[in-house]
């Protein structure tokens, strides 16, 4: 997918801020910008065309030198309104094709939140850890804050019901699923600006315990002047994810745990790129950890034990799913994939 040029960065940032110029003080700073740019941009070229028109070349000539001045003072104005990210240099602006994608974001991460919340609790009821709360407590608070919220008539049908069901009713399979997906809130998270980094794959990508709290408090009133993270930040961490994820497929079908559809997904070629793994360790800082395979806790991912790849497999398949939806949904292309997401969770499957 191709970063947007600079011309139309600036005039998606215009739409977005000239409406909320009143009310925002970021909006007014960044649209008082852009102007003044386009200003000094249209005097500079007007100054010189009317120059070489007017006068003969020679003085013309010393007119350029005073207009090319201009533009470099220009230019560092504008750099200052830069920043950069990895190899690329994007303007310090929204990346956000429209305002309300944000919005409709943290509503998904809402409602993901909460049905991984109902899956937590249904692990303690059937361990006997949710204390002395009321039978349909926690159900009804749930729907009631779904309801406050907003979201409830924005909830798929298949979701209400699971959500709606009595506690105590989930399948080990479904509650496990819900779990897992903690990691995609971490994404979300982490897509939101809510979190600086993703915790890398080599700790078996653990999840801030307040990411769930986070994802579930009240929306903070100053929102809406906080934006996305782009398309060349969530492509960078598509590859690793990739890397990660081939190579358990790889060693957990040598151990013979992959079976039918999982096994076709084997790249039988990773296994001897070495260099792959080390490139990717020296992007991440840990290349000295690594010598002919990737980490896990602290060990090697061919030394560590089974259930340990199968637990990380699954996370890494859930992140790679997620980044792939934020990235679709960046490009224009819909919030389908996050939809499926959820209603993958309310399936019942044991």
């Amino acid at each position: 997918m191709a970063q947007d040029n600079l011309v139309k960065q600036w005039w998606r940032q215009l739409r977005f801020d000239i409406p909320r110029i009143r009310t925002h003080a970021a909006s007014r700073r960044r649209v008082r910008f852009v102007l003044i740019s386009i200003v000094i941009l249209v005097v500079i070229i007007t100054a010189y065309a009317g120059t070489v028109a007017s006068l003969e070349y020679k003085s013309a000539g010393w007119w350029g030198v005073g207009a090319i001045l201009i533009a470099y003072a220009l230019a560092f104005a504008v750099r200052r309104g830069m920043k950069t990210r990895g190899n690329a240099v994007t303007l310090s602006l929204s990346t956000t094709p429209k305002p309300s994608l944000r919005n409709e974001i943290l509503d998904r991460r809402r409602i993901l939140a909460t049905l991984i919340g109902r899956a937590a609790y249904e692990v303690g009821l059937a361990h006997g850890q949710t204390g002395h709360l009321p039978a349909g407590s926690v159900r009804a608070a749930q729907l009631t804050r779904l309801r406050k919220d907003g979201l409830w008539d924005s909830v798929p049908p298949a979701i209400r019901d699971t959500l709606a069901a009595p506690e105590g009713s989930w399948t080990a399979a479904q509650t496990g699923r819900a779990l897992m997906h903690l990691q995609a809130v971490a994404v979300l998270h982490w897509a939101l600006r809510d979190d600086a980094m993703l915790s890398p794959l080599r700790t078996a990508a653990s999840v801030n315990p307040d990411t769930l709290h986070s994802a579930l408090a009240d929306p903070d009133p100053d929102r809406d002047t906080y934006f996305l993270r782009s398309l060349s930040e969530i492509e960078s961490q598509v590859s690793p994810t990739l890397i990660y994820l081939t190579r358990l497929q790889n060693e957990l079908f040598k151990r013979g745990e992959l079976q039918g559809d999982a096994a076709t997904q084997v790249d039988p070629t990773l296994d001897d790129q070495a260099e792959a793994y080390m490139v990717y360790a020296a992007s991440t800082g840990d290349a000295d950890l690594i010598a002919e395979d990737l980490p896990i806790g602290g060990q090697l991912i061919s030394e560590a034990p089974t259930q340990d790849l199968l637990h990380l497999r699954g996370i890494a398949a859930v992140r790679i799913i997620t980044l792939h939806a934020l990235l679709d949904a960046i490009d224009n292309q819909g919030l389908w994939k996050l939809d499926e997401i959820l209603l993958q969770l309310a399936s019942p499957k044991t």
